[in-house]
Parts: C-alpha cells; structure tokens; sequence
C-alpha cells in the first residue's frame, strides 16, 4: 500500500506520494529535487511495486509502516 505524504525511491529518484493506492495501481508522485529549497519538482506516475519506501524525519528517520 503506498500512503499519500511519504517518500519513496523508484526509477525517477526519490519522491512524494501525492496520493494512496494499493498495489498494481499507477500513483501520482512529485519528484524531490534536494538541490533546490522548495524540493517538490514535477508531477510524474509510477507502478505502485516500484516504489520503496524511505525514512522520514516525522517518524524518527525510520520507516513507517
């Protein structure tokens, strides 16, 4: 199950879930661009088993389940 808000990693880099979806399902996902200050860079899809996920500072640098 990919969870919109949470970072990933697919063949784009890392990115954004810009919304949920199980898997087998297409996602929208914004890639993260970390040179820039306001990361969010353009809107891309990717199939849902591509994306693994990465740790995020809101759950300690763990990652959520």
């Amino acid at each position: 199950m990919i969870r919109q808000g949470h970072k990933y990693n697919c063949w784009l880099g890392d990115v954004l879930a810009l919304e949920s979806a199980p898997a087998g399902e297409i996602v929208r996902v914004a890639v993260i661009d970390h040179s820039q200050p306001y990361p969010l860079g353009r809107a891309d899809l990717a199939l849902a088993e591509e994306l693994k996920p990465l740790p995020m500072r809101y759950f300690h640098d763990q990652v959520p389940a």
